[in-house]
């Protein structure tokens, strides 16, 4: 059986922050730190790839607004056609995984191709060139998601999955938010040398070098491993795991080790004992949740550059604020979630969303007032806010399915979890575009706390009573 959580003294280690990672990473680029059957210095090439991550998941949308000359509805369709490459993407690669016992492969293979992406992307000159290279990029990031995890698995001894994982997922993270601290800093800095769109494309182009770099990090340090475990047994053993699921959902994306198959799901609601009412219905409001979510976040740069009139740096800023708090708010959340119970956290910040969402309605009238820093002021504070939230929401939202679900078929049920946030993310991407083109984005802000505040009524009609002392 796996351990169901680390012990006291890694909670305590984990929880030094920043001066903990920096010196981890030191350690790592020692050779230190290393793990039986191959080590741990290959987490630093994730460090790179998630560094490109972050700096580009504002960029993406800017660029198509300030180089390409596209609106909402062009970043709509950029955001949703990654995400659809994306889905199927993750299962193909990790059949393939399954299929050869290749690990190795599929991760350097990914990277490789994610540096060409941001070619593609950064000397693109039509807005049909720049999706090609994003989806060329969604596709082959999925190559190095389902083999990570389990190649952290297949390089440790089963005592030590927990932190192993927790490192791996430390690096990724703290890649991912200084990605996006680079950009803030580049684009204040740039801005008296460059002019916009050159400085864009230049941006776009070190991603693609950050990749590239990671790629190299994988070829040397990246070993395959000597025994191949069955990601079927791991499916069941590792969505047990609260504290793999705690970190899991802290910075790695939601389909690390198993993509469900639709034709699973449905077999599995069909034929499971014990997959009852209040298991669809938390999937119905899960996926009500992520469609609201997209409603706001698609619009949301386009609105910040359009409405707000910030600057590129701006953005930056107001997109680490959501990535700080979320991180800093997974300290507390992975603690205190089962003492509070996952109905009671759930309520606090699905309702707080509610709130979050609605009140940047708030940033635009002062936009509209020509109060640009209380604006942005504003879009910090709440961008925060929802982040914070959004912690909460992702450890307390797969060990709510798990809860929810049949003894035999917690596999299941995690992977039905991801399917329709997935799903509502697709969905909700093309509504946002459409509330933000016909009504404005006064109207964004409403109707996505509209749809949150739905997601809240239907969770409030789930029972709790197997989750809740």
């Amino acid at each position: 059986m796996l351990v169901a959580s680390a012990p006291a003294s890694k909670v305590t280690e984990r929880s030094k922050g920043m001066k903990g990672f920096w010196m981890a990473l030191g350690a790592l680029l020692m050779g230190r730190g290393m793990a039986s059957g191959g080590g741990e210095r290959w987490y630093l090439s994730f460090f790179f790839s998630k560094l490109a991550g972050g700096a580009s998941a504002p960029l993406v949308p800017l660029f198509v607004i300030a180089v390409l000359g596209g609106g909402v509805g062009a970043v709509a369709i950029a955001v949703v056609s990654v995400s659809a490459a994306t889905v199927p993407a993750y299962i193909l690669w990790g059949d393939y995984s399954d299929r050869t016992r290749r690990r190795r492969l599929p991760l350097v293979v990914g990277m490789a191709m994610t540096s060409i992406a941001f070619l593609v992307m950064g000397l693109a000159d039509s807005m049909w060139m720049f999706i090609a290279g994003n989806v060329m990029y969604g596709f082959f990031l999925a190559a190095t998601v389902p083999t990570s995890t389990i190649l952290i698995m297949e390089h440790n001894p089963e005592a030590i999955w927990g932190e192993a994982v927790g490192r791996f997922a430390k690096v990724s993270g703290m890649g991912w938010m200084t990605g996006m601290a680079l950009g803030a800093v580049y684009f204040a800095s740039i801005s008296h040398f460059l002019p916009q769109e050159p400085s864009m494309r230049v941006l776009m182009l070190l991603c693609g070098l950050s990749t590239a770099i990671a790629y190299a990090l994988a070829m040397f340090w990246i070993d395959e491993p000597r025994f191949h475990l069955d990601r079927r047994w791991l499916e069941d053993q590792l969505v047990t795991m609260r504290t793999w699921t705690f970190e899991r959902s802290r910075h790695i994306p939601s389909k690390l080790v198993y993509a469900l198959k639709p034709r699973v799901m449905r077999k599995a609601r069909t034929h499971l004992p014990g997959w009852g009412r209040d298991l669809d219905l938390y999937l119905l409001a899960t996926f009500i949740l992520f469609t609201g979510v997209m409603v706001f976040y698609v619009p949301f740069p386009v609105m910040l550059s359009e409405e707000l009139l910030l600057t590129s740096s701006q953005i930056f800023l107001v997109y680490l604020a959501s990535a700080v708090a979320a991180a800093a708010m997974y300290a507390w959340a992975g603690r205190e979630v089962d003492k509070l119970g996952n109905r009671k956290a759930q309520l606090v910040a699905w309702g707080a969303r509610v709130v979050i969402f609605s009140a940047f309605a708030l940033a635009l009238a002062a936009a509209g007032r020509e109060l640009f820093q209380v604006a942005f002021g504003l879009s910090l504070l709440f961008n925060g806010l929802a982040g914070a939230m959004f912690a909460v929401i992702s450890v307390a939202g797969i060990t709510t399915a798990l809860d929810l679900s049949p003894r035999r078929g917690k596999g299941e049920a995690v992977g039905a979890y991801n399917s329709v946030t997935g799903l509502g993310m697709i969905v909700g991407g093309l509504l946002g575009g459409v509330v933000a083109t016909v009504a404005g984005y006064q109207a964004v802000a409403l109707v996505t706390g509209a749809i949150t505040f739905v997601a809240v009524i239907i969770l409030l009609k789930v029972h709790f009573a197997r989750t809740e002392s």
